[in-house]
């Protein structure tokens, strides 16, 4: 080694406490964020300097689940975790939270739910051979579209807002302009788009969190338990987003593959039939090459390519869009509906506790007092009270009680009223435009390839949220009615309370009764105790149906559920006029409960939903072409794949470029395709190659260990690779580790902006590792970088292209 050995500037160093999984390491680019899996549970996200930003503690669907894949979205604006067990979660890329989740094994695959039970409660399901999730491929590619809008219409589409108004004076203004006819033809033609991928629901309120009050809410309660959370749950691609198409591809231990479209839409599986190793893609590249390692150790190469001019067209835009929008409002509405039962119960412990006390007593005593409804009545028309309820109001419930209980009516009420009134009803219009719109595709379509979708699934849809809304709004009316007779009969068991204390016939309680008896409605008060007292209303429709829930195994078993296939829209409409034409309210006769119920109608929409929503993933899967052939990697059997790059691409079909170690020795394969098996050399390098990254097209670092210690280097390969006979000789020493170092370098990640590039080294044990400032180094502004023939000029400009 030279005597004055290179070393790259050290922005920090770091050590846990534990080991980490460190092989699955990953580094968000765009802001410099390292994600390391810290346990087999739980990911840090750490800064430049070493700092954690935030840590992303997924909820298990399993007990035993293991983090097994880790990939950062190219933005940096999100981050996706894969498990054991199949289960793959997508979480924000700043903050951590949840933005949604889901598992390997198609869209339809589980059990149908009888109830709202939620889904971080499910029964935990063993996991399955080769179901694990070993890697994700995420790309955004951009189509064209949204940067080829004429010019004629970049004032008026550059906005966020395009309305008819817009429009109008857009024309008045400008006219047809120089191009006459021609330039009103250009503008015409990009007007449906426009349309299409308008949102109407920019103009609506943002929908509220959630508010859990004690209850466990599972993986819904944390993506709605916050307005910060809330919001990023419902923010979808917007017009500016209209020509880009968003893909993630999840990958699993047996080779299957899942395709979605904006993270949440599954469109489609195909197989690799290997073992998932690299992944690779450009944004300008409609193809995917995924590298497998087949059952005899041999490398293969697959390539899925995707229709991209489909993918991203209007309508394709805009069924993604809604069909995410339907997700997670009907998340949104289902966990509403559960925090309506759990306000709804909770609330009623207390005041249920007190009526059981004094029900009991009576029913004990000799002789005979009667029902408490009977003594309550005889007190609210006499003023007498019997002994055993002067007892129970002086005794038992006193002020104290008296403040508990009405506090835990009023927020009774108030909760139920503002889970209707702000949570559910504008989930459901929102939830409504969503379908709706949807329905439009799936009818004008009607018949054709281009949205194979029926209508009458969507119709369905409808019809369980018109229901959904009837009953809500059902629902407020008794809440305000009760609520009312209430406060009445609030206030004169509090004068009842004081008079019994006071004693009943002494001065206090005359003149207490005598200052109270104006302000006090008894005819109020009796209607509330026969109708309201031992029941509200409210309970047959927001609580759980009686003997409805469980789940079955099948759609079949599902739909022919007597509560399920009692649903719809005219039966819930009978059951409600029915209610509304008697003179007094009562409880709902018991044939008509299932109508009314919010939780059981509920459930049968989102059945519908997820036939929808199965339909819609078998049409989307249809647009996906098989994967090509697969190519056996030339010179790969037994080798280690360290990283795999496709290039800029050139022609009409992309190359790859992929680094490997065999026996220690680095190997460059270029030129790759599904039709070249592409050149393939030994580059040679000092020592033992431990690791090997690509930073750009041009660059590759690689990790080294030689009898003095361990080194980077920087692979600068040739247009072509070399044969094995005249190895490649461009590399340059960046950094090295003393071999009397406590730091044992074992493995590397490379990222970072243009010129800002980094290489993060992790120690063998994961517990430690080193982030260097890798584009300093490729400068050649380091200690003894002078020795190796670097400067400013050469560093990112003589550097040799892959290509």
């Amino acid at each position: 080694m030279q005597p004055s050995q290179p070393t790259l500037p050290l922005f920090s160093s770091s050590i846990l406490p534990t080991p980490s999984l460190s092989d699955l390491a990953t580094y968000n680019t765009p802001h410099d964020l390292l994600a390391l899996p810290t346990s087999t549970t739980e990911i840090s996200v750490f800064r430049l300097s070493g700092q954690i930003a935030f840590v992303v503690r997924p909820k298990l669907r399993s007990e035993h689940a293991a983090i097994t894949a880790l990939q950062w979205k190219p933005d940096g604006s999100a981050i996706a975790v894969g498990w054991s067990d199949g289960a793959y979660g997508i979480y924000d890329g700043g903050t951590g939270r949840v933005v949604s989740e889901g598992g390997v094994g198609g869209v339809g695959k589980g059990e149908w739910r009888l109830d709202l039970h939620p889904p971080a409660e499910e029964d935990e399901e063993d996991e399955v051979e080769g179901r694990a999730v070993r890697g994700f491929g995420w790309e955004v590619h951009s189509t064209g579209s949204g940067g080829k809008r004429r010019a004629g219409l970049e004032g008026l589409l550059g906005n966020e807002d395009v309305d008819t108004e817009t429009w109008g004076e857009g024309w008045e203004s400008e006219g047809l302009g120089k191009n006459g006819l021609e330039g009103l033809k250009s503008r015409l033609a990009d007007l449906p788009r426009a349309i299409a991928v308008m949102d109407g629901t920019k103009v609506l309120p943002r929908l509220s969190a959630l508010p859990a009050h004690g209850m466990r809410g599972g993986v819904d309660g944390s993506r709605f338990g916050t307005k910060a959370a809330t919001d990023a749950a419902f923010e979808t691609k917007g017009e500016d987003d209209a020509g880009t198409v968003d893909v993630l591809f999840v990958c699993t231990e047996a080779g299957e593959v899942q395709v979605l479209l904006d993270e949440t839409v599954p469109i489609g599986n195909f197989t690799l039939a290997s073992k998932p190793l690299l992944h690779a893609s450009h944004p300008q590249s409609s193809t995917h090459a995924f590298l497998s390692r087949y059952q005899s150790d041999q490398i293969q190469l697959h390539a899925q390519t995707l229709p991209l001019g489909t993918l991203g067209g209007a309508l394709l835009h805009t069924t993604s869009r809604d069909t995410t929008r339907v997700s997670n409002l009907l998340s949104y509405i289902l966990q509403t509906l559960r925090c309506t039962t759990h306000d709804f119960t909770t609330s009623l412990a207390l005041p249920t506790r007190l009526i059981q006390n004094i029900s009991l007593t009576l029913s004990e005593s000799s002789p005979p007092q009667g029902d408490l409804i009977h003594n309550l009545t005889h007190l609210a028309v006499t003023g007498t009270f019997k002994p055993a309820l002067l007892e129970w109001l002086s005794d038992i419930v006193k002020e104290p009680g008296h403040k508990r209980w009405d506090a835990a009516v009023t927020t009774l009420y108030a909760n139920v009223q503002q889970h209707m009134f702000v949570h559910l009803l504008p989930a459901l219009d929102r939830l409504s435009i969503a379908v709706t719109s949807l329905h439009g595709h799936a009818k004008y379509h009607d018949g054709a390839a281009a949205f194979d979708v029926h209508a009458q699934l969507f119709t369905n849809i409808l019809e369980g949220i018109d229901a959904l809304r009837m009953i809500a709004y059902k629902v407020l009316t008794i809440c305000m009615r009760e609520w009312a007779l209430w406060r009445t009969f609030s206030k004169w068991l509090r004068v009842m309370i004081d008079i019994s204390i006071a004693g009943p016939g002494s001065k206090t309680a005359l003149e207490m009764e005598e200052k109270e008896a104006g302000g006090l409605d008894v005819g109020a008060v009796m209607e509330y105790v026969g109708e309201v007292f031992m029941g509200s209303q409210l309970a047959d429709y927001v609580s759980v149906l009686p003997g409805f829930g469980g789940a079955v195994d099948s759609k079949d078993a599902f739909f022919t559920h007597p509560v399920v296939q009692a649903q719809s829209h005219d039966a819930t409409l009978k059951a409600v006029e029915k209610a509304a034409k008697e003179e007094s309210p009562r409880n709902v006769p018991e044939g008509d409960k299932a109508v009314v119920n919010l939780q059981a109608i509920a459930v049968s929409l989102a059945g519908n939903v997820r036939v929808a929503m199965e339909r819609l993933a078998v049409w989307q899967g249809r647009l996906l072409e098989k994967p090509s052939p697969p190519v056996q990697v030339d010179g790969a059997v037994g080798a280690k794949m360290h990283d795999m790059r496709m290039l800029n691409p050139v022609g009409a079909e992309s190359q790859l470029a992929l680094l490997s170690t065999e026996d220690g020795k680095l190997r460059l394969t270029v030129g790759l395709s599904t039709t070249d098996i592409g050149e393939s050399a030994s580059i040679d390098t000092i020592g033992e190659a431990l690791d090997a990254k690509f930073m750009d097209d041009r660059t590759a670092i690689c990790l080294c260990r030689h009898p003095d210690g361990f080194c980077l280097l920087a692979i600068n390969p040739p247009h072509s690779a070399q044969s094995e006979a005249e190895p490649a000789l461009d590399h340059r020493v960046l950094h090295h580790f003393p071999a009397d170092d406590a730091f044992q370098p074992a493995s590397l990640v490379v990222g970072g902006r243009d010129r800002k590039e980094v290489v993060v080294v992790f120690s063998g044990d994961g517990r430690s590792w080193r982030t260097y400032d890798l584009a300093a180094g490729l400068r050649g502004v380091g200690d003894g970088a002078g020795d190796q023939g670097w400067d400013d000029d050469d560093a990112g400009e003589d550097t040799m292209d892959l290509r």
